[in-house]
């Protein structure tokens, strides 16, 4: 059987992106073959994870459901659900329904409910996704466990240069590690160890610095208010490994960020990622992320 697939990305965090129906068998089937496809040894397509988009029902519903490059599932993923509104807006092209599909945008049903995404360009390729709460796991024991954890001397500097650590939910577990001089540190090792870190199996760790000025002037294309402060970003996450970027791990950064007061709420904030910049606000206590999608090629697999 063959699927046809199309490869996007948003930043460099890429995805194999499927239209197909959700059929129980089929998705079991699709997560068994996701560590071949996703692998990079020259054997697979390469991406950090697959995006299946079911054909929308008579209802208008859009199933989505998305696959980590070891197989495992994610409960959600900024980037992918922009390249999943990406390629709805590359679909609504050829149909001749591209003007309904910006103007209206476009909404995903995923195991852990309904998210929307919105057009911010007359292309379809730089969209904003409400990725919902991202809720503080405010676990005095836990964090004292994490601190106690970053003393290890396997980790070098970290205990010096970690200035501080906050958890948040969006419906992922983010651990943000906040450090002056994060060039120091290597996510490599410290994302690892989180992964088996008790009460986890497995939680996105982005090591974040501040910085002067972010890349303001491709924001101002697309954003209605300007950028006000910026971050640099490194990732690991659950399931993935290091990856170029991670949506909701900018939502967490951002609100990370915000709760703490060294950003305004209802500013744009800058998450520089290694692949790019990602641009986060708070909206009615809802994490916004903005930011570009990009076609990479098309092509079959076989399942």
């Amino acid at each position: 059987m063959l699927l046809s697939f199309e490869k996007w990305h948003g930043c460099r965090n890429d995805f194999i992106v499927i239209h197909h129906s959700l059929d129980p068998t089929v998705v079991a089937s699709i997560q068994r073959k996701t560590p071949k496809w996703c692998s990079r040894n020259g054997t697979g397509v390469g991406a950090d994870g697959v995006i299946l988009i079911h054909p929308p029902h008579e209802s208008g519903d859009i199933e989505l459901r998305i696959i980590n490059s070891d197989g495992s599932e994610a409960a959600t993923c900024g980037n992918g659900i922009r390249c999943a509104a990406a390629s709805m807006a590359l679909l609504a092209r050829k149909t001749g329904a591209e003007k309904e599909r910006l103007e209206g945008g476009v909404s995903f049903q995923l195991p852990s409910g309904e998210v929307h995404a919105r057009y911010l360009d007359k292309k379809g390729l730089f969209i904003a996704v409400d990725m919902g709460a991202a809720v503080p796991l405010k676990d005095p024991a836990l964090l004292d466990s994490i601190r106690e954890a970053l003393k290890d001397p396997a980790l070098g500097l970290a205990s010096q240069l970690i200035r501080e650590v906050y958890l948040y939910n969006i419906l992922n577990d983010h651990l943000v590690l906040l450090s002056d001089d994060a060039a120091k540190l290597d996510i490599h090792t410290l994302g690892p160890m989180f992964q088996k870190l008790p009460p986890w199996m497995g939680i996105n760790v982005h090591l974040i610095e501040e910085i002067q000025g972010s890349n303001q002037q491709e924001a101002a294309k697309w954003l209605p208010q300007p950028v006000s402060e910026a971050y640099q970003a490194v990732i690991w996450e659950r399931g993935a490994g290091a990856t170029a970027a991670c949506g909701s791990g900018a939502c967490a950064i951002g609100a990370a960020m915000m709760d703490q007061g060294f950003i305004e709420e209802n500013s744009w904030v800058a998450v520089e990622m290694p692949g790019g910049p990602l641009f986060v606000k708070k909206e009615d206590d809802h994490m916004v992320l903005a930011g570009p999608a990009e076609f990479v090629f098309a092509g079959e697999l076989e399942l």
